[in-house]
C-alpha cells in the first residue's frame, strides 16, 4: 500500500485527462480511417463513432486502422470500466469500508478527531498501518482528509459498547482515547476494558487527561481490577511536552553552572504547558543540585501570574525549598512588557539564562520571542511552543543560524505511534 494515498480529486482528475486523450485520439483515428476509405464523414459523424466506442458498437472497422484508432478501440472500453469501478467505490465507500472493516486484524483505534487524533492516524497511516476513528461530529473539518487517506470513519459516541466492537476493539492493537474532554476519555478507557476481558492478547489503551484528580482516579481503578487484557496507560500531551522540550533545550549547561549560583529563566504563560514545565525544571534541578541553598529562579509573566503561582504553591508546598518563584502580572502587549525592565538586575545587566514562550497562541508566542531578542540584543536562546510544524513555526529556523529562536511544535513531538511503546512521564510529587 502507498504511503500517500492518492487523493479522491487527483484520481478524478487523472481519469478526465485520459478521457480528453483518448477521445483525441478515437476522433482522429476516424477521420484518419475515413480519409483512406473515402467514407464522406462529418465532424459531428467522427464525434458520434468516437462516443459508440463505450458501449463497443463503432470499433469494428476494415483495415488498415490508424493507430490513434487502435489505441481508441481499445482505451475507451478500458477507462470506461475503470471509471464505473472508481464511481461505484466512492458512491458506496462507507458500505465498502464496513466491509472490510471486519477482517482487520492488529489495527488502531483513535478515538476523538481533534487535532491529536488527526496527527496521530496521518503518522499511523505513513506507517502502514490500518486506522480506524470514531468522531461524534458529522461536521468535524478532518474527517474528510482522514477518507481520503484510506482511514475508517466511524460516526457517533465512542463510549458506545456497540460502535467499539463495530471498530473491531477484540482485534485491535492499540487505542487512543483523545476526545476534547477528560469525562469522556474515561469513560471510553472503563468500557474498553469491560469489553476486551476475553481477549487472548494485550489492548494497549492510551487515554489523555489533563486533570490530576481523575487520573489518579483513573490508576486506581485500574489496580483493583484484575484484566490481563488490558494495559491503561495515562498521558498528558502538557505534561510530556515539557519534559521533552527540557530534554531538547535543557534549564541550563555546564557554563552556566560556573558562573552563578543558580539558573535564572523567564518564562511567559503559566497555563497547562507552563505550569508543566515548572515542575519538570524544579525536578530536574532538585536531582541536580545538592546545595540547599542553591535555589532554581523563574520569573513567570502571566495575566494572571500572581493567582497561578500562588496556586501552584499550595498544591506543591515544598516547591520554595528548591525554586524561587517571581510573578510578573502583565499583558504581553502591554508597555510593561516591551520595555523589559523584568529582564535585568540592579546593575542593569541581564541575568537570564534561558527563556520560554508557552501561551496558546502562535501568533503571540512569535511576538513574543522577536520582541524579546529584539529589545535585549543578547544571545539568550528563546524557546517557543508552538502547535505544531506547519505555520508560524516555518518561520523559525532551528539550528545554529536561527539567532537564538527555537520553535518547539508540541502537538509533532508528543502525539506519535511510538506512544504505544513508550512509558508515558508521571508527574512525581515534589
Amino acid at each position: 500500500m502507498l504511503k500517500f494515498t492518492i487523493t479522491r480529486y487527483l484520481q478524478w482528475s487523472i481519469l478526465g485527462i485520459c478521457w480528453i486523450l483518448v477521445f483525441f485520439f478515437g476522433f482522429s483515428g476516424f477521420s484518419r480511417h475515413a480519409g483512406w476509405h473515402d467514407i464522406p464523414n462529418s465532424l459531428l459523424d467522427n464525434a458520434y463513432l468516437t462516443i459508440q466506442l463505450i458501449p463497443l458498437n463503432s470499433g469494428a472497422v476494415s483495415p488498415p486502422i490508424p493507430w490513434e484508432l487502435e489505441i481508441a478501440r481499445f482505451g475507451i472500453p478500458i477507462l470506461t470500466a475503470l471509471t464505473a469501478v472508481k464511481a461505484f467505490l466512492d458512491i458506496f465507500r462507507e458500505q465498502v469500508n464496513m466491509i472490510r472493516l471486519r477482517w482487520l486484524r492488529n489495527h488502531v483505534i483513535i478515538c476523538g478527531l481533534s487535532r491529536k487524533g488527526y496527527l496521530l492516524a496521518v503518522q499511523f497511516r505513513q506507517n502502514e498501518e490500518e486506522v480506524v476513528i470514531i468522531e461524534q461530529d458529522e461536521e468535524n473539518p478532518w474527517l474528510d482528509a482522514c477518507r481520503e487517506q484510506d482511514i475508517f470513519v466511524l460516526l457517533g459516541n465512542a463510549s458506545d459498547p456497540a460502535l467499539l466492537k463495530q471498530a473491531g476493539i477484540t482485534h485491535a492493537r492499540g487505542l487512543f482515547a483523545v476526545c476534547d474532554q477528560d469525562g469522556t476519555n474515561a469513560e471510553i478507557a472503563v468500557r474498553v476494558q469491560e469489553l476486551v476481558k476475553n481477549r487472548e492478547d494485550t489492548l494497549t489503551s492510551l487515554v489523555h487527561i489533563g486533570e490530576p484528580k481523575l487520573c489518579a482516579l483513573l490508576e486506581e481503578h485500574e489496580s483493583h481490577v484484575d484484566n490481563p487484557a488490558f494495559h491503561l496507560k495515562l498521558f498528558n500531551i502538557y505534561e510530556h511536552g515539557a519534559y521533552l522540550l527540557l530534554n531538547e533545550y535543557p534549564v541550563w549547561d555546564d557554563k552556566i553552572i560556573a558562573a552563578y549560583p543558580a539558573p535564572h529563566i523567564l518564562l511567559i504563560g503559566l497555563g497547562r504547558m507552563g505550569e508543566n514545565l515548572v515542575l519538570h525544571a524544579i525536578r530536574q534541578w532538585q536531582n541536580h543540585s545538592s546545595r540547599r541553598d542553591r535555589r532554581l529562579y523563574i520569573s513567570v509573566i502571566d495575566r494572571e501570574a500572581r493567582g497561578k503561582v500562588e496556586s501552584l504553591q499550595t498544591r506543591y508546598p515544598h516547591l520554595n525549598q528548591v525554586c524561587e518563584l517571581r510573578p510578573l502580572q502583565m499583558e504581553l502587549y502591554s508597555p510593561e512588557f516591551e520595555q523589559v525592565d523584568y529582564c535585568y538586575n540592579e546593575k542593569r545587566e541581564v541575568y537570564l539564562d534561558r527563556i520560554y514562550i508557552c501561551v496558546d497562541s502562535d501568533a503571540l508566542a512569535l511576538h513574543a520571542g522577536l520582541m524579546l531578542k529584539h529589545q535585549l540584543q543578547k544571545e539568550i536562546p528563546v524557546i517557543m511552543r508552538m502547535a505544531e510544524e506547519g505555520g508560524l513555526a516555518r518561520l523559525i529556523k532551528n539550528g545554529k543560524d536561527s539567532n537564538g529562536l527555537f520553535a518547539f511544535p508540541l502537538l509533532n513531538r508528543t502525539c506519535t505511534p511510538a506512544l504505544l511503546n513508550d512509558t508515558p512521564i508521571k508527574s512525581d510529587t515534589l
